[in-house]
């Protein structure tokens, strides 16, 4: 099984504006980002050492110590020390229970933080200004503002006045380094009916710590990188939504266009095949008209070789009569020459017009020349 560490940071309060600063951060009005809003109504808070419905005003809290026990201020020191204790993570793990969201165990935490509380007021009876327990940020802690109180020797009379040197430091830094570490012991031996034990000294591990000035800055930069990933996933977001609506923007004026090309497909499609038929009509009109004509031509054709075949035939029984003529009444008869005239240009119109026909390709019938 792991071992557990109770964890104890203390820094100074230089300031009036870092009291406000801490106010701010108590009601959650300052610029931080490491803490959930949907827990902060669960974290706790103490003023003037009473529990609080809501988070103190510590530069309240600091004036009523420094009223009660009559101290005094010098001028540019420090007017209050900031003590967080914390523990390891697991130390806290439990089970969510009802209306408790978190996975920490609310009972021990509760009492984590009373004797937490009992602990520092025993310390420091009358001068904690505020205390606040946060349940909303990665691991639970409590955080004291305290006002540091000695009692200076001043005309042979004792007048508390406020010093972080006096209480948490020394006349040396190694005075300083050895009161820190009884107050690390100290806060462990506190700790230890939890489970709790004291870290190992940065002598013996030789690790160099974190000023509280470091730490904050650290937090801050954290804080602003956050926040600006945020802010470039939320421009990236809507830089891919832009783009998401200009491309289906571009696909329905593209559709648009491809339907408006396929209805001009169809309607020429139709204007070709319109087109089709009536040439195919016409050429039906115009093979009818040709047949019609080639019959016609056909038929006369048959009807003059009928005549010419039927000429021919009164011609060559008038050449036997004018045969019969020559014999009976020799070259003497009247009509003679003109019958052998006519005889021969009957022939040569005959031979024409079988010519004629016969170039045409018409079959030939009862042409020829006589006997």
């Amino acid at each position: 099984m792991s071992t557990n560490f109770a964890i104890l940071k203390i820094k100074s309060i230089k300031k009036l504006i870092d009291l406000n600063n801490a106010t701010m951060h108590g009601q959650r009005e300052d610029r931080s980002t490491h803490f959930d809003p949907s827990r902060t109504g669960y974290n706790r808070h103490w003023f003037l050492g009473a529990p609080a419905d809501r988070p103190a005003d510590w530069a309240a809290g600091v004036r009523g110590v420094l009223i009660w026990n009559k101290a005094k201020v010098r001028a540019n020191t420090p007017v209050a020390a900031e003590i967080l204790v914390s523990a390891s993570g697991p130390f806290f793990e439990g089970d969510a229970e009802g209306a408790w969201p978190m996975l920490w165990n609310k009972a021990l935490i509760d009492a984590w933080a009373e004797i937490n509380m009992v602990a520092f007021e025993e310390k420091f009876p009358g001068t904690i200004a505020a205390a606040r327990l946060d349940l909303d940020e990665g691991t639970p802690h409590l955080t004291l503002c305290v006002v540091p109180l000695y009692d200076k020797k001043v005309g042979g009379r004792r007048v508390p006045t406020v010093s972080i040197r006096k209480v948490f430091g020394g006349e040396t830094k190694e005075d300083a380094r050895l009161n820190m570490i009884s107050w690390q012991d100290w806060y462990a031996a506190r700790m230890a009916p939890f489970g709790l034990a004291r870290g190992v000294p940065k002598a013996t591990t030789g690790r160099v710590g974190l000023t509280h000035q470091d730490y904050r800055r650290i937090k801050q930069l954290e804080d602003m990188e956050r926040r600006a990933a945020v802010e470039g996933a939320l421009e990236l977001e809507a830089r891919a939504a832009g783009d998401a609506d200009e491309v289906m923007r571009a696909a329905v004026r593209m559709t648009a266009q491809v339907m408006a090309t396929k209805k001009q497909a169809i309607a020429q499609a139709q204007d070709a095949r319109r087109d089709m038929e009536l040439r195919e009509t016409k050429i039906d009109e115009a093979e009818r008209h040709a047949a019609e004509v080639s019959a016609a031509a056909a038929g006369r054709s048959e009807e003059a070789i009928q005549l010419l075949g039927k000429a021919r035939t009164y011609f060559g029984i008038a050449k036997k009569h004018m045969v019969v003529l020559r014999r009976t009444m020799g070259e003497m008869h009247p009509l003679a020459d003109q019958m052998a005239a006519k005889d021969r240009a009957l022939n040569d119109f005959a031979d024409e017009a079988a010519a004629s026909l016969d170039r045409k390709g018409r079959p030939v019938r009862g042409m020829g020349g006589g006997p």
